[in-house]
């Protein structure tokens, strides 16, 4: 890459060009995941101007489709883009909830277990439903060994 196009003092680091590389490598394994019927492929972009809001949804929003369909891009997504984790995730919960896609929560459980704090478990699972779903989402918690939310679950039954 020329520095022409950078400005007059701008240079790229060995450092910047690693996370630059990585940025590409992940968004091109975005784009293959997302086939052409879920829309054009500017709308899977993790790139533009990170300081602009419609930039940070899409991201959010991509990170929330990969979670569900190929969680270890999605896991990627979230980490070099500094993604709101526990945010997305609730958000998935409660997508799968309302599907009552009980196979894909009970994965989607056993995913994350080892990548959110057990303190923001109550957050994940408080956003997995209403009342009425309760019982379903801590059904699949416990088959997902996911004891923070069967126990937070169970704490809202009582």
């Amino acid at each position: 890459m020329s520095q022409k196009g950078l400005g007059k003092n701008a240079a790229i680091t060995e450092e910047g060009l690693f996370k630059f590389s990585t940025q590409v490598s992940i968004q091109v394994e975005v784009v293959k995941s997302f086939n052409d019927s879920e829309g054009a492929q500017w709308e899977h972009s993790l790139s533009e101007n990170p300081n602009d809001p419609d930039t940070f949804k899409r991201r959010c929003k991509i990170a929330e489709v990969l979670v569900e369909n190929n969680f270890d891009l999605a896991f990627q997504v979230i980490y070099e883009f500094n993604l709101p984790t526990v945010d997305i995730y609730a958000g998935v919960a409660a997508s799968l909830a309302e599907r009552k896609g009980g196979s894909q929560l009970t994965e989607f459980f056993r995913n994350i277990k080892g990548t959110v704090d057990d303190d923001d478990w109550d957050q994940i699972a408080s956003r997995s439903g209403s009342v009425v779903d309760v019982p379903y989402v801590a059904h699949q918690a416990l088959h997902a060994n996911a004891l923070p939310v069967l126990d937070m679950c169970k704490q809202w039954l009582a």
